[in-house]
């Protein structure tokens, strides 16, 4: 069993044997952080006919809702390689998780060797509750070699990063809107669900350019706007990104010792694609162009140095780095992927931001009346 696979199951199996509050109080203690920056960012409104905010009224809403549905879907990713998960996704995995249901988003048969942010959900039958956890699979044709040590903390680097760049503790507050057979068990008779569902259905979409809905665009400027203005939230993200750069020049160091050239070849073209992953997933926190990428493309610049990882990088992008540097993957950064648009500076983006913390505050609003707790 590969490094990636054992990894990837060895997770799973963990999440599938916990117990469902245990689970629930544990996801509920690590975002802690990200309810503070929640409270404070809604205390922030001119708005004196509301109670203060206070981490703990999203602590309760959280592990409400879990328990309510039945369902936690967590924060944390956990990053594997495709063929593990379309193995997942197409199989029984009984080995693993004792034979119970498990289903992923997207559907198995969307699932192939290209990487995909997606989901593994655990049906745990005996205990009638779902677990769904974020996973991120790679490619195959770019992985060289999983046993190295260096490469395995390189990828635990990128699973943090992806994991402090994600809103998906968002969908989970907001469960009754992604509510379907792939990412949660909802109960349809909950008071919640349908007002949840049309404060979904009243948002305002974004342009055209933006090809996702209303709701998405909705959770990613939420969280990245909480980790802008959070001191504590944006260390966090300054630290994975750190780490995971530090990481990333701790292995281009031994490849370069290297002394097979194919070897060589095969090991920069792993490590510029994770490299790209990880630059890729500050996309949904920012815009390419605000200080929040400038480690990386320093980064890239160092690395760019050495021709053979300039090689490895521009097959996979598809295009000439190894002469045109930062600015031209700066625009392949934007051009491959529409959540940019969110972070535009064009007024039509630029209002539809102004209208999520309207949003935001209605939808939290309506939960705290919902489950305050009666005297």
């Amino acid at each position: 069993m590969s490094y990636l696979e054992e990894h990837f199951n060895q997770h799973l199996s963990a999440a599938y044997h916990i117990k469902h509050d245990e689970a629930i109080q544990r996801e509920a203690r690590n975002l802690q952080p990200h309810f503070a920056a929640l409270s404070e960012m809604l205390n922030a409104r001119e708005d004196t006919q509301n109670a203060l905010y206070s981490a703990d009224d999203f602590n309760v809403m959280f592990t409400a809702m879990a328990r309510e549905n039945g369902s936690l879907i967590r924060s944390s990713f956990i990053v594997t390689d495709a063929a593990s998960f379309i193995d997942y996704a197409q199989n029984d995995c009984s080995a693993h998780y004792d034979g119970e249901g498990h289903s992923c988003y997207p559907p198995a048969a969307a699932i192939d060797k290209r990487q995909k942010m997606g989901f593994a959900q655990l049906l745990r039958i005996n205990s009638d509750t779902r677990i769904t956890q974020p996973v991120l699979s790679l490619n195959n044709d770019y992985i060289h070699d999983m046993d190295d040590p260096d490469t395995q903390q390189l990828i635990s680097a990128l699973e943090a990063l992806y994991s402090v760049t994600t809103h998906d503790w968002l969908h989970h507050l907001s469960m009754y809107v992604v509510s379907n057979d792939q990412v949660v068990k909802a109960n349809k008779f909950a008071a919640l669900k349908e007002p949840m569902r049309a404060w979904n259905r009243a948002m305002d979409a974004p342009d055209l350019g933006y090809k996702q809905s209303a709701y998405e665009a909705w959770a990613v400027l939420t969280h990245a706007a909480l980790l802008k203005g959070s001191v504590p939230l944006s260390a966090a993200l300054n630290g994975c990104v750190d780490s995971f750069i530090t990481q990333a020049q701790q292995k281009a160091e031994s490849i370069a010792s290297k002394t097979d050239e194919a070897d060589r070849q095969a090991a920069y073209q792993e490590l510029a694609y994770i490299f790209h992953l990880g630059v890729a997933s500050l996309r949904y926190v920012a815009h390419t162009d605000t200080p929040t990428f400038t480690p990386f493309y320093s980064a890239f610049d160092d690395l760019l140095q050495n021709k053979e990882f300039g090689r490895a990088m521009a097959a996979v992008v598809n295009c000439d780095i190894a002469a045109c540097a930062r600015d031209d993957y700066k625009a392949h950064l934007v051009a491959s992927n529409t959540v940019t648009k969110l972070f535009e500076e064009r007024p039509s983006a630029q209002g539809h931001r102004e209208k999520v913390d309207g949003y935001t505050a209605d939808l939290f609003d309506m939960m705290r009346t919902h489950y305050a707790p009666t005297l």
